[in-house]
């Protein structure tokens, strides 16, 4: 065996112990308050500040991107960053820290706000040479966009791609700045670290600004109130990246640490004591400012819109997400799901009504109809009405919905170590050569776009991704750096059988292959047409086969004579996905007596069991239960579906009956 190959081996296994629990921290703390002169309040070390009542501090997420649609990395949803608090609040509730975070929802002048705002930088500054630093830009930045910083806490969310995961400044400053990929992240220490700076503390390896050499340095600390982290129960210590203590004492349980993340857990009383004192004196406006969080009894809320139809096709399997930001409790909600195409004709709507039980920050999924779509773009608008609901900016919802004949591109990928691959795909001019910014896709040092960040056991190989284009021409942009190269020689160590990249498009055109070794830095540019491919006829009226303007008793015998069908384009394949299946069974029946104008004609199945009567003047023993076709009882979901299903009712002279039965409207 050659020696490289053994070094290899030895480092691969080295990497992989120190760092598959947990990537890095990284802060950027130090070069960011060499520009900063913050003010100091001195904290007695042995007297705990009064912490009955939680200091809140109101806080302004501000979400950067680059055009990407809503809730497409790094263009994130609100959930996430709701998400992102609540696990800041969860840890400060875990040391008894009694502080917490709120996104606000009211402005300084008592005027209502989303505390979530999100910002095109190449629309807001158009021009501006953004680096993959933020400390190089991220004054200019703020200078323009921050929220009257002595009232709130302003978090701004990067995709920045050098340099620290995260930086803050020292009150009074008002710098708090995390990577995106860190609060996607829900073990991710990076916010409440960088939130802890904020409140005044540095790191518990720092003398000051600078850092200890070794621990005989360390040692030399003699007033931990003016040297240091400036905290009495955190004995001085050298910078480390592990979870063993390295001087006596180490504290490396701090979330002020630079231990990996699992092994953070925790902040010291002599670090609550800083924070609140900080706070008190040096932050008053923030944890005074009690209207910004104003708060309501209710408050529910769409969070998202989502498509759970995963193929490349028109589709829609429609659902959101609502979330309860009041107290617990049971609410009568009314929901509206509206799509328009791009005459702002309604060429969708749905609705849902009922009563649902919620506790506090508690989630709900709400689906509705299936629907396939004629090729087109759409804007979808959601309303959700809650009586008495006290915060009504959260209560719509309005996204895009893109509906084009696709093509799929897909990435496979197969090596020994962990995909840092960098890429990108951008819109391509080929008359002039130039892309059309921002990238549609891409993928920087892993990330939720393509995979995760981490390292890959011999049966999580290959990694795929895939992602859906529409008709155009198209730029990938691939870059191998010295962290991810191809690395054959370690996949044959390890025993791995594949070494290789494959990019290919769902046409069979192949972009780009790659099985041989890659040493050094390089970037490659591909260049590609992506054309329609023939989509199968949509018929404004598919449900109609007899051709007589209603769906029907005939159409259904139609149908039930084609399930099984296995062809392209097949009248009875609604959702174009090669078979007639149970799929298509619930859109037809979604159409089921009504004519192509959408006017309810007839309604020959049994809607509701509970409609029949029994003749010989038996009683009903409590509600029928329901089941679908594999068995599973369903009618403790809410609404039911259209579709088949097999009814099981109890009667009073003991009798249990069974009844297969159509349902074709929502229930």
């Amino acid at each position: 065996m050659k020696m490289v190959n053994v070094i290899r081996l030895l480092a691969f296994s080295l990497f992989f112990q120190i760092f598959s629990a947990n990537a890095q921290q990284w802060c950027g703390f130090q070069e960011i308050n060499k520009f900063h002169t913050p003010s100091e309040i001195s904290v007695q070390p042995t007297k705990r500040n009064s912490l009955n009542i939680p200091k809140i501090i109101p806080t302004i997420v501000h979400i950067l991107h680059e055009g990407e649609p809503y809730g497409v990395f790094p263009h994130l949803s609100s959930e996430i960053a709701y998400q992102a608090i609540d696990s800041v609040n969860a840890w400060f509730e875990d040391s008894n820290a009694s502080l917490e975070l709120c996104i606000a929802s009211v402005g300084s002048n008592g005027e209502v706000i989303n505390g979530i705002i999100y910002h095109n930088i190449l629309n807001e500054f158009p021009g501006y040479d953004f680096s993959n630093n933020a400390n190089d830009y991220y004054s200019y930045v703020s200078g323009q966009t921050i929220i009257e910083p002595d009232e709130y806490l302003n978090i701004y969310v990067d995709n920045w791609t050098s340099g620290p995961l995260g930086f803050a400044t020292l009150p009074p400053g008002d710098a708090c700045w995390v990577r995106t990929n860190q609060i996607i992240n829900p073990e991710s220490k990076t916010l409440i670290h960088e939130v802890g700076h904020y409140c005044g503390l540095y790191h518990t390896f720092n003398d000051v600004f600078m850092t200890y050499i070794d621990c005989e340095d360390a040692a030399t600390e003699t007033n931990c109130e003016i040297q240091g982290d400036r905290v009495c129960d955190t004995p001085p210590t050298i910078q480390s990246f592990s979870c063993t203590p390295q001087c006596p004492g180490d504290i490396i349980e701090s979330y002020m640490s630079y231990a990996p993340d699992n092994c953070q857990t925790l902040f010291t009383p002599g670090q609550i004591d800083r924070m609140h004192a900080q706070l008190e004196t040096l932050r008053s406006g923030v944890i005074n400012n009690n209207i910004a969080c104003g708060t309501s009894d209710i408050d529910l809320a769409v969070i998202s819109f989502n498509n759970n139809n995963p193929e490349c096709n028109t589709y829609l399997d429609p659902s959101i997400i609502i979330k309860n930001f009041g107290l617990s409790g049971g609410f009568f909600i009314e929901c509206q799901i509206q799509i328009l195409d791009l005459e702002f004709e309604e060429v969708y709507y749905d609705s849902y009504s009922g009563v649902v039980s919620l506790d506090q920050d508690e989630t709900l999924e709400i689906t509705f109809d299936p629907y396939t779509f004629q090729f087109g773009d759409y804007t979808v608008l959601i309303d959700l009405i809650t009586p008495n609901d006290g915060w009504e900016f959260n209560n719509s919802l309005i996204q895009d919905l893109p509906f084009q004949p696709f093509t799929e591109i897909s990435v496979v990928y197969y090596d020994g170590f962990t995909p840092t691959p960098q890429w990108r795909i951008y819109e391509h001019n080929p008359e002039t050569g130039n892309t059309i910014g921002p990238s549609i896709a891409s993928c920087n040092w892993g990330g939720p776009q393509c995979w995760e960040n981490g390292f890959f056991t011999a049966d999580q190989w290959p990694i795929e991704w895939s992602y859906c284009l529409q008709p155009g021409c198209y730029q990938l942009w691939w870059r191998w750096t010295s962290n991810s190269n191809l690395d054959c020689e370690l996949v044959d160590l390890l025993g791995y059988p594949g070494c290789y990249v494959d990019i290919q498009l769902s046409n069979g055109e192949q972009i780009y292959y790659w099985d041989e070794e890659i040493n050094g830095s390089t970037t490659l540019y591909f260049d590609f047409c992506v054309e329609a491919p023939n989509p199968c006829p949509i018929n404004d009226c598919p449900t109609d086969l007899d051709g007589d303007g209603i769906t029907g008793n005939s159409d259904l015998l139609i149908f039930l004579s084609e399930t099984g069908q296995q062809s392209e384009c097949h009248p009875t394949d609604f959702n174009f996905d090669g078979e007639t299946d149970i799929n298509d069974l619930t859109l037809f029946l979604n159409q089921y007596g009504y004519d192509c104008n959408g006017i309810l004609v007839e309604d020959n199945f049994t809607a509701n069991v509970t409609e029949i009567m029994d003749v010989n003047g038996l009683c009903k023993i409590g509600s029928p239960i329901y089941f679908d076709l594999t068995g599973r009882k369903v009618n403790d979901k809410g609404r039911l579906a259209p579709g088949i299903y097999i009814v099981v009712q109890n009667w009073s002279n003991g009798n249990i009956t069974t009844e297969k039965v159509f349902l074709n409207s929502w229930n």
